[in-house]
């Protein structure tokens, strides 16, 4: 789509059905050439973010982010900005159970935060990012990505019954 903004395209797909109790929003990609915009605000939401850049960078509240990150729960706006030139990534929304059994961790250890994945994934991370970085088409990289998550799902923890139920 091309406005006064720039060129963009947006890629959805709805996730494999294992996965979408565990997804805020669907898979989502999107590529942007030529913006004419170098910012916005992100608000908080009841999700935890995956983002992979695939082409370009970008920054939070001015602090450059990892090229593939993880951001926690938080409560406040966010400005977040990109260098002005072209930008394509994977942003992947989690619900928090559903962080919680891929991360294999508790998420008050991400509360506001916004850390590396291959820290918060361990090698896994890198090697997610550098997959998604080699394919060339949306569908073949929400393939790799589903395929991912569905691994990590099958070895990561589940909430106790009365967690779940709560959700």
């Amino acid at each position: 789509m091309d406005t006064e903004f720039g060129s963009s395209t947006r890629a959805v797909r709805a996730p494999d059905p294992r996965l979408r109790p565990l997804m805020y929003r669907d898979l989502y990609g999107f590529d942007l050439r030529r913006a004419g915009f170098s910012s916005w605000l992100e608000p908080p939401r009841p999700a935890v973010t995956l983002m992979i850049d695939l082409e370009g960078s970008i920054r939070a509240d001015g602090e450059r982010l990892p090229s593939a990150w993880v951001g926690g729960l938080g409560e406040r706006l966010t400005v977040v900005g990109f260098g002005g030139g072209d930008y394509m990534s994977v942003d992947i929304e989690l619900t928090p159970l559903g962080a919680y059994t891929v991360l294999g961790r508790p998420l008050a250890d991400l509360a506001g935060e916004c850390v590396a994945l291959e820290d918060a994934l361990a090698p896994g991370g890198r090697e997610l990012a550098d997959r998604l970085r080699e394919e060339r088409d949306w569908d073949a990289r929400f393939d790799v990505l589903e395929r991912f998550l569905i691994g990590r799902v099958a070895v990561g923890p589940a909430p106790t019954p009365a967690v779940a139920w709560a959700d």
